[in-house]
């Protein structure tokens, strides 16, 4: 049976603090993305070892119970994968 498949971020990537969340440079396709601090939380858990369900557990407790609105973790990932700075990866490896 196939566990749920876990998030990394995309080889190469370059990321820095900003005041306002992160700046994370893809020199692959010579892209700058910048994301909030919340976004930037769940793209430091993206490092391959961690599925949504986990993702969102460590999420709980950085920002508390009732700051993580419902349905955040997966919209934040959706957003993470579309820009191409995060990757699901097969959850048996």
């Amino acid at each position: 049976m196939s566990e749920s498949p876990k998030y990394e971020r995309a080889p190469g990537l370059e990321s820095h603090e900003a005041d306002d969340g992160l700046v994370i440079f893809d020199p692959a396709v010579d892209k700058i993305h910048h994301i909030n601090s919340s976004a930037g939380v769940f793209f430091e858990l993206c490092d391959g070892t961690r599925d949504a369900e986990r993702i969102a557990e460590v999420a709980t407790g950085v920002f508390g119970p009732d700051e993580l609105p419902e349905g955040a973790v997966a919209q934040a990932l959706e957003m993470l994968v579309r820009e191409g700075i995060v990757r699901q990866v097969d959850g048996d490896s």
